[in-house]
């Protein structure tokens, strides 16, 4: 991946986007060759670092262009995973595993839902142009649909079941039971402003005209924000592989001294 020098950012981002990039790459390669004998813990704060540091690079693009309301949307998306991640290693070994598998079905069948309505389409006689729908498209859909039904109960759906995972999940639950663990390493990213930011988010992801003009950060907060969910996220993901919680928080610290105290 290409990656591209903002000159407006505190000194040393460059160098830690990268580092991110490529711890988060390690564990996505680690996780594929480990197959069905990695952890759900491994594979959920996998997923949650690798989509909070590429959604997070993204964000930047935008906001060095100064497209600042979809910079945020797009870091809403970052402190929903960062968060989600973080408080999956806040939870005991057992409980840790049991809610990362229930965060990996979750994943799993909202893609079974959607592979649902794709082979309803399709069924369609006419209302899709052949051009439109990607080679073996149906049967790959059929698969993760039947897959993901052998973890249904009787009489269970797709739909009700996703209903009551997302309401463990979302935002304000997670925070809600970090809340809960203010010991925690890395509780205070969650409790410091992280929830106006992730609001801010909101606005942006559903704004109006008039909603759009209310808040215009600059580059270098947009920066900030991008750090911290960047930086924690990846902290649970190395957590999630036996790293040491003091020294991973030792080296976050390092990292905010050396961005924002030298810049």
């Amino acid at each position: 991946m290409a990656f591209r020098e903002f000159a407006n950012l505190p000194k040393n981002v460059q160098r830690f986007r990268r580092e991110l990039y490529k711890g988060c790459q390690q564990a996505v390669g680690v996780v594929k060759q480990l197959g069905e004998k990695s952890t759900n813990t491994q594979r959920a704060c996998t997923f949650l670092a690798t989509a909070t540091v590429i959604n997070a690079d993204a964000a930047l693009l935008l906001a060095d262009a100064e497209l600042f309301p979809p910079a945020l949307s797009l870091l809403r998306t970052c402190l929903e995973a960062q968060a989600r991640a973080n408080y999956v290693v806040s939870l005991n070994p057992s409980e840790c595993e049991q809610k990362a598998r229930d965060f990996n079905d979750l994943t799993d069948f909202i893609q079974a839902r959607e592979c649902e309505d794709i082979l309803a389409l399709i069924a369609k006689d006419g209302s899709i142009p052949i051009q439109c729908v990607p080679p073996d498209c149906a049967e790959k859909c059929r698969r993760i649909v039947s897959k993901a039904k052998l973890k249904l109960a009787d009489g269970e759906t797709f739909k009700s079941r996703i209903r009551r995972l997302e309401q463990q999940w979302s935002f304000s639950s997670v925070t809600q039971a970090m809340r809960q663990k203010p010991k925690h390493l890395l509780n205070q990213p969650v409790l410091e402003g992280v929830e106006v930011y992730w609001r801010s988010g909101c606005l942006s992801v559903h704004a109006s005209p008039a909603s759009l003009l209310w808040y215009s950060p600059d580059l270098n907060l947009i920066a900030e924000i991008w750090l911290r969910t960047s930086l924690y996220a990846t902290i649970s993901l190395v957590l999630s592989y036996g790293g040491d919680p003091d020294r991973e928080l030792g080296t976050a610290i390092q990292l905010f001294r050396e961005c924002y105290q030298s810049s």
